[in-house]
């Protein structure tokens, strides 16, 4: 579920922090929100958190699915024109990263996604300072 979502336009970002069990409806949910929100810009950048979230995938089911599910939100994304300049995405969990890992891979040439263990380095990527919005 999403905790947290924010556009922030002094900051040109676009910050969301998902906790607990997250399934891919949730994305596409906050995806849609956040194409149709009036402060939205394709000029702004944006993070991801995703450290206390675990994503509805059994294990048995984990490869096969995980890069169904980042092509999916891919071409979710290129079908609502949804694009950001830079997305920072910050995980520390296996299944986590690798579900950025692939979401990167198919955003690549479209957006720059970078995957963090921590906000700082985020920051760092982003340019922008996240206090306030995002901790370590």
């Amino acid at each position: 579920m999403i905790a947290n979502f924010g556009i922030h336009p002094d900051k040109k970002l676009v910050s969301v922090i998902f906790t607990g069990n997250v399934v891919y409806e949730d994305i596409i949910t906050w995806f849609s929100e956040l194409h149709n929100h009036p402060d939205f810009s394709p000029d702004y950048n944006g993070v991801a958190d995703l450290r206390n979230t675990q994503f509805g995938i059994e294990r048995r089911d984990q490869p096969t699915k995980m890069v169904k599910k980042g092509r999916e939100l891919a071409a979710y994304m290129d079908k609502i024109n949804l694009s950001l300049k830079k997305w920072a995405i910050i995980t520390d969990s296996p299944v986590e990263t690798s579900l950025a890992i692939l979401f990167a891979k198919e955003a690549a040439g479209k957006q720059s996604v970078e995957i963090f263990s921590t906000a700082k380095a985020a920051e760092i990527f982003l340019g922008t300072s996240l206090s306030g919005i995002i901790t370590d």
